[in-house]
């Protein structure tokens, strides 16, 4: 495996470990919702109104996984949080990598 390859994988795993603060640092410091989580309402107290394509989009889009939390593990949010952060960690390393071998196809020499 090349040295940057190896070096990215570090980084996503990093990354994946420090995940979960984005949903507790908030808790901690009673900020309320993570960064960029917030329903209609909360936006809505924010801005003033609900904005046109948020309330078009929240009623077709439904999360596979609402608040992170798993349904088998009777709501409990942590390890929902963890799990989606890691498919959604796999589909972009995934994406990445189809992404780098198209370039290198296209690189080389006929």
């Amino acid at each position: 495996m090349p040295a940057v390859a190896k070096r990215l994988l570090v980084l996503v795993a990093v990354c994946l470990v420090l995940a979960p603060l984005g949903v507790w640092g908030p808790r901690w410091v009673r900020a309320g919702a993570a960064w960029g989580e917030w329903g209609l309402e909360q936006v809505e107290a924010m801005v003033g109104y609900r904005p046109r394509g948020m309330s078009r989009l929240a009623e077709r889009w439904r999360a596979p996984l609402p608040d992170y939390a798993l349904p088998a593990r009777g709501g409990e949010g942590a390890l929902g949080y963890v799990a989606s952060g890691a498919v959604g960690a796999a589909a972009t390393v995934g994406a990445a990598w189809l992404v780098a071998r198209a370039i290198r196809r296209r690189a080389k020499p006929v």
